[in-house]
């Protein structure tokens, strides 16, 4: 009986790669590790590791057109393969980030899909064209393990090792490719939660420390009472505007008490349970801005020693209150635009596209239309954020 080498450890050695990769914290760091070791195996031509990931971070996938389900698709996440061509460096398409397959497209696809592991014994003409990838003819290969990673009966990706040889019907590659692949569930789910366990740490400091910076500020303000006639036209416009998901822009001068117009909007909308996040923009140092807002990743500038959540992050599920939004910097004006509409940013240094359910609210003591006039306000920003321009009086 022969042996699939290519995929097969001793016991021993196994065992040393899974406890290795079950100490990994991070799901990229683990499957990293897993194609390091196992990817440079004789006969193996390529590991990948293909996970389920955001399909509308794919605008301009060149398999858009035949995806079924825009929403979903299998990402790239790690691969390793030695080429035919020799040399010290690789094809860039055996570990491509930005390759894309959409669920149910080539045998790659339908094996997410159908979560039925799969062997090509002797690859044919055929078998080429399906796959799902483009260079295994140009890389002499000849056999091809698919195995679904599923976890829980939950699809997280495909483990797919290609031979440059034909694979012995007695071979027991499915059996090996299917233990791997329970590991690698196993794994990437404890990665997952303990990234998910730092992330939500992190969040957690940040809302302490913005809540204390609430707490300081409420102390100087009341709650919005009173009975006259005016108040009641404002608090009338509060109820008006609170229970949409629309962008507000509270106009008024100085002391006006504009930022309690803004707690009231949110204690009053389905967001209340959620947090309500205030920057300053005038009191942010121009060169921080961007980082305060949206975020960063370690090693992005000069003091980023690790990664940080922006405000923006911080406040999701719950509104972002930008006081003095007529002092945001022009450049980070556009950046913000593109959030109202997409409700999408990246941080500072970082490639991934993230997506926030934020609701913004914003208020200024000046005359927009004039800043607008001058060039230093965007007027598309402006009429964005003026679905629902709230003028508050003196309440004093």
């Amino acid at each position: 009986m022969g042996s699939s080498a290519e995929l097969r450890f001793q016991p021993n050695d196994a065992a040393k790669l899974f406890l290795e990769l079950a100490g990994e914290h991070s799901v990229q760091g683990a499957l990293q590790k897993l194609v390091a070791q196992v990817g440079n195996r004789p006969g193996l031509a390529c590991l990948q590791v293909w996970c389920l990931g955001d399909g509308d971070q794919c605008p301009r996938c060149p398999l858009r057109d035949p995806c079924g389900d825009h929403r979903r698709c299998l990402h790239l996440a790690a691969g390793r393969g030695i080429s035919v061509r020799g040399g010290s460096e690789a094809p860039s398409y055996f570990s491509d980030p930005n390759a894309r397959i959409p669920l149910g497209y080539g045998l790659l696809g339908k094996a997410a899909s159908n979560r039925q592991p799969l062997i090509l014994p002797r690859m044919t003409e055929e078998d080429h064209k399906t796959v799902g990838v483009g260079w295994t003819r140009q890389e002499r290969v000849r056999g091809v393990v698919i195995g679904p990673i599923v976890f829980k009966g939950e699809t997280l990706g495909v483990l797919i090792g290609y031979l440059r040889r034909d694979i012995g019907e007695n071979e027991d590659s499915q059996s090996w490719n299917s233990i791997i692949c329970d590991h690698i569930a196993a794994v990437m789910v404890s990665a997952q939660a303990f990234e998910e366990i730092q992330r939500l740490k992190a969040q957690l400091e940040l809302h302490n420390t913005y809540l204390q910076e609430e707490v300081i500020e409420a102390k100087a303000h009341g709650d919005l009472v009173g009975q006259s006639g005016v108040l009641r036209q404002l608090i009338s416009q509060i109820d008006l505007v609170a229970p949409t998901e629309a962008s507000v822009l509270i106009l008024g001068e100085t002391g006006t008490g504009k930022e309690l117009v803004a707690h009231e909007i949110h204690r009053r909308s389905e967001r209340k349970r959620g947090p309500l996040v205030r920057v300053n923009c005038a009191s942010i140092p121009r060169e921080l801005f961007e980082s305060e807002l949206f975020g960063h990743v370690r090693g992005s500038f000069t003091g980023a020693i690790k990664d940080r959540a922006g405000r923006v992050e911080t406040a999701e599920k719950g509104t972002l209150f930008l006081d003095e939004i007529g002092d945001l910097p022009l450049d980070l004006q556009s950046k913000l635009l593109r959030f109202l509409q997409e409700k999408k940013y990246e941080r500072i240094g970082d490639d991934r596209t993230r997506h926030a359910d934020v609701r913004v609210i914003g208020a200024t003591n000046r005359d927009l239309k004039k800043a607008i006039a001058a060039g230093r306000f965007r007027e598309d920003l402006y009429f964005r954020l003026h679905v629902f321009p709230i003028q508050v009086p003196s309440l004093r």
